[in-house]
């Protein structure tokens, strides 16, 4: 009985952990977080710097300036001679720098724009140190309840266990060291489980400090999935690149940049002035008056002899650009060593896993042995059942550290937290503490207790390919993209493009190449209207053989139906399902639509798309669904996405100028944009809805960052 009862507490612990009540995420809190007193601080500051800047930029243009003189004067004249008289003068005008002024007012504004810059990217590293803190506090919360639940369940078992002992001491059955050393070792693991798990409320308190989000009575802590082989080094830079420290040090660049050549005239202090002068004169009625023009410069003598062209601004630009690359460096050598170090915690855990296992065999063992040898057993079991307790204490503390360690890994990863690019597609699950042997490790792309969904694409359309297809902007293009979370690019090419055949195969090898190297997927995207008529049907297949030699990922058509006039009559439709089969033929790549969203409705009569799509193996559809009405984009797209659940959909978004603002999201800032993109997942995620999409790059790079302070 004692033996079936060890079991059904061991095997209990391991229900309350599978089952949490009213658990709390960890990503939720971070969704909800507050900003904290360092982060508004950093605000403030960057609204004051955005101040300064303004009159910065203002200081270079004209000004007004005026001024009022009064003195007994004494002049000579030719008839009268000396003349006294009491004079008063007044001058209003303007005045513009120019040369060396106008260049110092320019530093001024150059230095004022880059700290503005600076200190955004500062209360960005503000805000992730917030989030990092708030991790590390929701991971030890998460231990303290594990280690509450492991007393709950070992505290009897000890006192079952420590009875025997005495028992067997009392009747002279046991030495007095065998007593001394179960009760030493049931002592230390019951007073370290009890001292860690006394920190929960200390813990939870400080959640809700840092989150600003106040905690149910019962809330619980979910795990997360550890990431088993997080890329190497050379992966994450398009990470390093993201990361505000090296933002911040591009903008000291840029700046550098900007005011990079000294000229010799850079020397010379000099403005213009015009101002209108009054005069008055005691001993002569009315008031003189006159528009006065004037060239003003200042040179010191010892810089005409000594001028060096390019010293002191352009040392300023080699400076900020070696501080870069130390920057890069030193992020790069950070990575490495928290790379290495999860790995080794990592190892660490899987390892500790199997202790467990191999205390739980052990003590199972022993105990079938008890039944045959109940004396020589004895003392053997009683320590099997000690150091499995150990085994369970040591695998939370271990769990948590390797936790722990990926934090490091998340906050050197900036914004790409959920990238599996960066932490890989698999992650060893938390199997409780009595370690079931649910170790089998799954895949990161499916829900797990921390909330993740399955894999979201965020794709962007590229109507405007010249930026990408020349090799002197390609790299600099492919930053920019991949900065910007994107990891599929739909590839326009224009007629002229198209017309230039040799030059542009070898151009879209070396993009696709490049792309590729940064596990970007291009896609092929094609759109002419007039491909759906019968007797134009052709020139898409044309195109199609043409390029089939390329190693695009997917074909991405774009045959809007309304283009050639509303309504639609039917035989336009079949049209356009007979164009998109003749393609599926003729491409060697996946094939993939993009479509208004009407014609995948629910409750649409008439002929069926989805169906026709479905029967000839067109299975992905890209949805417009052009509002700012989240709400009803909700609506429409997981209506859609339930009631074709064999197809895969994704939602396209504008963020293009020449939409209504009921259409287009090209006024809200990227932070809320992101923000939004979040809940779209979480809400559409589970639906079927895989990704979202942008129309188009152009427009979308337009996006500013955030509200102007």
């Amino acid at each position: 009985m004692r033996s079936l009862r060890v079991r059904l507490l061991l095997l209990s612990v391991g229900l309350l952990l599978a089952l949490p009540a009213n658990a709390v995420s960890l990503e939720n809190l971070l969704e909800r977080m507050d900003a904290g007193p360092e982060v508004k601080a950093a605000r403030a500051e960057q609204r004051a710097l955005a101040g300064e800047r303004r009159e910065r930029s203002e200081e270079r243009g004209w000004s007004l300036f005026g001024g009022a003189t009064a003195g007994r004067f004494q002049e000579l004249e030719p008839t009268a001679g000396r003349v006294a008289y009491t004079g008063y003068g007044a001058q209003l005008g303007l005045r513009y720098p120019l040369l060396g002024t106008l260049r110092d007012r320019t530093e001024a504004l150059v230095r004022a724009s880059t700290a503005e810059e600076r200190q955004k990217h500062q209360r960005e590293l503000a805000e992730t140190e917030q989030r990092l803190r708030l991790r590390s506090t929701y991971i030890d919360w998460w231990e303290a309840q594990q280690y509450r639940r492991l007393c709950r369940a070992i505290e009897p078992l000890a006192s079952d266990e420590l009875s025997l002992v005495r028992k067997r001491a009392r009747t002279r059955d046991l030495r007095t060291s065998e007593q001394m050393l179960l009760e030493q070792r049931w002592s230390r693991r019951l007073d370290s489980c009890q001292r860690r798990a006394a920190r929960g409320a200390e813990l939870r308190y400080r959640l809700e400090s840092l989150s600003g989000v106040s905690l149910p009575a019962d809330a619980r802590a979910e795990s997360a999935l550890l990431p088993l082989s997080p890329a190497a080094t050379e992966r994450w830079q398009s990470a390093l690149r993201q990361h505000p420290l090296m933002a911040q040090q591009r903008s000291v660049l840029e700046g550098a940049q900007r005011v990079r050549r000294d000229r010799w005239y850079h020397d010379i202090d000099a403005d213009f002035t015009l101002a209108q002068q009054f005069d008055w004169r005691n001993d002569i009625p009315g008031t003189g008056t006159g528009l006065v023009a004037g060239l003003r410069f200042e040179v010191p003598l010892r810089s005409l002899g000594s001028y060096q062209q390019n010293s002191r601004s352009n040392q300023r630009y080699h400076a900020a650009r070696y501080e870069l690359d130390a920057t890069h460096n030193r992020l790069k050598r950070n990575l490495s060593d928290a790379l290495a170090q999860y790995k080794q915690a990592l190892a660490e855990t899987r390892d500790q896993m199997r202790q467990v296992e191999l205390s739980r065999r052990v003590e199972s063992e022993r105990q079938g042995r008890a039944q045959v040898d109940q004396e020589g057993s004895f003392m053997a079991l009683r320590l099997a059942r000690v150091q499995t307790a150990d085994a369970m204490h040591d695998f939370i503390r271990s769990w948590r550290n390797t936790w722990q360690e990926e934090t490091q890994l998340r906050l050197l990863a900036g914004y790409a937290e959920t990238d599996t690019r960066y932490l890989g597609h698999q992650g060893l699950p938390w199997p409780g503490a009595d370690a079931r042997g649910e170790s089998d490790p799954v895949t990161l792309s499916q829900s797990d207790q921390a909330g993740r969904q399955k894999n979201w694409s965020r794709a962007v359309y590229v109507w405007n390919s010249s930026r990408l297809l020349a090799p002197e902007s390609r790299q600099g293009e492919l930053n920019a993209l991949e900065e910007a979370g994107f990891d599929t690019l739909h590839l326009g090419l224009s007629a002229r493009q198209l017309a230039n055949s040799q030059g542009l195969s070898q151009r879209l090898r070396q993009l696709l190449e490049s792309a590729h190297a940064r596990n970007l997927n291009v896609t092929l995207l094609l759109g002419e209207p007039s491909w759906l008529r019968p007797d134009k049907r052709h020139n898409l297949r044309d195109l199609i053989q043409r390029l089939a030699g390329l190693d695009f990922d997917g074909l991405h058509l774009d045959l809007e139906v309304e283009q050639l006039g509303w309504p639609v009559p039917d035989e336009r439709l079949e049209n356009w399902l007979a164009t998109v089969a003749m393609a599926q033929q003729a491409s060697p790549w996946p094939i993939s639509l993009v479509s208004h969203h009407r014609w995948f409705a629910p409750d649409r009569d008439g002929l069926c798309i989805p169906c026709r799509l479905s029967a000839m193996g067109v299975e992905s559809v890209s949805l417009m669904i052009y509002t700012t009405n989240q709400a009803s984009l909700t609506e429409r797209a997981t209506a859609i996405a339930t009631h074709w659940p064999d197809m895969a959909f994704r939602i396209v978004q504008s963020a293009e100028a020449d939409l209504e603002s009921a259409n287009s999201w090209r006024g809200t800032p990227l932070k809320t944009l992101r923000s939004m993109e979040r809940d779209w997942r979480q809400s559409m995620g589970t639906s079927g809805i895989t990704g979202i999409e942008w129309q188009d790059w152009r427009n979308y790079q337009a996006i500013p960052e955030e509200d102007q302070p």
